[in-house]
């Protein structure tokens, strides 16, 4: 075991949250993969699925999904089915509240890892920039364009 994986799973105890490992899937490159990397919340049973955490872009993703629990009790926290509508369906007021709790949950993982390195903070940057474009695609489209938009990712699911 690595020690960034020891790492995640004593702060995965810490915040009462458990850690699963999952297989790379088939025929993808190790950037593909990190799309696995995962957190599922609820009250019951908050868990991590990681990759192995073998690299520090790895390690970074999964502190990065823990801060999602440990921000649970925040303001920046938002109900799971909330979150899930607003990145599925975004309006510009509530995937503001998306980027506040990426953002949050970013600044957990600087505040709890064991060192932060360039490599981290490109995938950081990579993560973190997707929501903030989409942001302000959202902010600049015009209003016909983003309801045209909303309909057509509610009419085909997302």
């Amino acid at each position: 075991m690595t020690r960034q994986q020891a790492h995640i799973e004593k702060l995965a105890k810490q915040i009462g949250a458990k850690v699963s490992y999952v297989q790379r899937p088939p025929m993808t490159t190790e950037h593909d993969a990190l799309y696995v990397i995962q957190a599922n919340i609820n009250p019951d049973n908050s868990e991590v699925q990681t990759l192995l955490v073998t690299s520090d872009i790895i390690y970074a993703l999964a502190l990065h999904e823990l801060g999602h629990i440990a921000i649970n009790d925040s303001a920046d926290k938002m109900p799971i089915d909330e979150y899930s509508r607003c990145y599925h369906y975004p309006q510009v007021n509530c995937f503001e509240r998306v980027v506040r709790e990426e953002a949050a949950a970013w600044k957990w993982a600087h505040a709890n890892a064991l060192y932060w390195n360039e490599e981290m903070a490109a995938i950081e940057q990579e993560g973190f920039g997707s929501y903030t474009d989409n942001l302000k695609k959202l902010q600049t489209e015009p209003e016909q364009i983003r309801r045209r938009r909303l309909f057509m990712s509610q009419l085909f699911g997302g």
